[in-house]
């Protein structure tokens, strides 16, 4: 169990991590936070990554 959750405290620091990146970081071009980029991709459901491929 122990192990389970040092996995999953890796997974969410992680993943915080990139949020702040991807909170600080702009495109270069258009100056829209990356942020923004991804999330659109992740909640449009035409581009949601399971349903590709």
């Amino acid at each position: 169990m122990g192990s389970c959750m040092d996995q999953l405290h890796s997974v969410v620091v992680t993943l915080w991590h990139l949020q702040r990146v991807l909170l600080k970081k702009r495109d270069p071009f258009t100056h829209v936070l990356l942020l923004d980029e991804v999330m659109q991709i992740l909640c449009t459901p035409s581009m949601r990554l399971d349903d590709r491929a």
